[in-house]
């Protein structure tokens, strides 16, 4: 994450998204249905089919924004910016996004 704000932000959300697993887990796998629980590891089969989709969506967004990069793309919004570079987050010039 570029910058403090973006960074703490993340933080946040990204711990308040992951308790959610412990709503729906509580509430899914439903005793009537036992041993098989098809409702709780339908679920979990969707679930981890969506992280997947997602997951892959998000390293091709990666990807462009790095290769725009690479090509000098992105560099127009520097000339109109009086900030320093160190300031910039991940609008500087030589900032990659990974995953």
């Amino acid at each position: 994450m570029g910058g403090n704000a973006k960074a703490a932000f993340a933080t946040g959300f990204m711990i308040g998204l992951c308790n959610c697993g412990n709503l729906v887990s509580s509430n899914v796998f439903i005793t009537d249905q036992s041993p098989r629980y098809k409702t709780g590891f339908g679920t979990g089969l969707g679930l981890t089919v969506l992280g997947l989709v997602a997951s892959t969506v998000l390293k091709g967004y990666c990807w462009i924004k790095n290769r725009r990069r690479d090509d000098g793309k992105e560099d127009a919004k520097l000339e109109d910016s009086s900030e320093v570079l160190g300031d910039l987050g991940d609008e500087h010039p030589e900032f990659r996004y990974i995953l």
